[in-house]
């Protein structure tokens, strides 16, 4: 008779795709490609070109703030740009052990309540918040009487219509937000600069991007050989730097006004999350929270690999082998529903795992922590 593990091995080998030979890797790749090469040509939701046709140079200098808001957190950094003193050729790797041109002064996050708070905020008051501690770290480090217009980059990891480099109109936010249902189709900037005027914060918006773009620009002032990046945080993304002749004229159209004449390449938001449906193997636990999405289907990718939903898909996998008496005889009856067991627990218990010496002390309490805030 087989043991319980021997039962739980056999579910998982029928339902996760393993081993799979480079053969049929490559295939999903080529898959992949053609997949990147249709949607650059035709589609209006993903492969999206920026407002940003050149990439820093490194030689930029002086003191700006960096805001980034995404579906779990908030964080606002004031950097300082030193500026290269010697040319870096484009093939050099980065040596992290001396000190480069960019240094973060100060960096701030909010998350938790904070955030959870911030999603119930509307109008002004949405603004205002956030407003309200780029000034904190503005006064932190130039006092209370200053003087100084500091330069603001925005990563707002949301859809956005973007109509120039340092503004868009609002689009739905998801992810709990409220704040864009009465604002829709504004202008992202005026609201930001009115919070900014009404609170006495000295700060400029230059720019708003989403996080992928973000993180391809700071890393291209320290490594000028970098032209993409990648966003594996609770949600995923990707930004490449692309020639202009790989675009349709019907991606560029609307900046055909505005695009520098010397331009050659352009920024990309690739929406890579909204990819693989028919390409990536999935198993019965991805096809069940994919049906249970309010929108089936619309980020594939994003559903196998975000942190926002691997804890559910481990939580489905867990309810569905212990109910088939393969994995637990009991387990905490919160599981029995969605979205209850976190990503972050999974991880807290992957970085102690196999070490015996380690106790488990840090994933129980965020559980007890999720668990205590679920109940209320």
């Amino acid at each position: 008779m087989a043991t319980g593990f021997e039962q739980l091995k056999d579910a998982l080998g029928k339902g996760l795709p393993m081993d799979s030979p480079i053969s049929e890797l490559l295939e999903i790749s080529k898959k992949l490609t053609s997949a990147y090469e249709d949607q650059l040509e035709h589609s209006t939701a993903c492969m999206l070109p920026s407002h940003i046709y050149h990439l820093p140079t490194g030689y930029e200098e002086g003191y700006y703030l960096s805001v980034d808001l995404g579906g779990s957190t908030l964080r606002i950094g004031l950097v300082h740009l030193a500026g290269r003193k010697t040319p870096v050729p484009r093939e050099d790797a980065i040596n992290k052990l001396e000190s480069g041109p960019m240094s973060v002064v100060d960096m701030r996050t909010w998350i938790g309540s904070d955030i959870d708070t911030l999603k119930t905020l509307k109008g002004d008051k949405f603004f205002d918040w956030i407003a309200l501690r780029v000034g904190e770290v503005v006064e932190s480090r130039f006092g209370k009487n200053n003087t100084q217009v500091l330069p603001l980059g925005l990563s707002w990891s949301f859809p956005i219509e973007s109509t120039s480099i340092d503004s868009g109109k609002v689009q739905g936010m998801g992810k709990g937000f409220v704040v864009a249902e009465d604002l829709l189709g504004t202008d992202l900037k005026t609201h930001f600069t009115n919070a900014f005027t009404r609170l006495d914060v000295k700060v400029t918006l230059e720019a708003v991007i989403n996080d992928s773009l973000a993180a391809l620009l700071s890393h291209t002032y320290v490594a000028p050989d970098t032209r993409c990046a990648l966003i594996l945080g609770t949600g995923t993304n990707a930004a490449v730097s692309l020639p202009l002749s790989m675009l349709p004229e019907s991606k560029l159209a609307q900046s055909n006004f505005t695009r520098p004449p010397d331009a050659q390449e352009v920024l990309v938001n690739t929406e890579v999350s909204m990819f693989g449906k028919g390409i990536f193997p999935v198993t019965e636990w991805d096809d069940a929270l994919d049906a249970a999405m309010p929108r089936p289907g619309f980020q594939p990718l994003e559903y196998l690999v975000g942190g926002h939903y691997m804890g559910e898909i481990a939580r489905r996998i867990i309810i569905g082998t212990s109910e088939k008496g393969c994995l637990f005889t009991t387990f905490p009856p919160l599981w029995k529903d969605p979205f209850t067991l976190s990503t972050e627990v999974l991880a807290s218990m992957e970085k102690r795992f196999p070490s015996h010496t380690e106790t488990y002390t840090t994933p129980c309490q965020t559980f007890r922590l999720r668990h205590r805030t679920r109940r209320r």
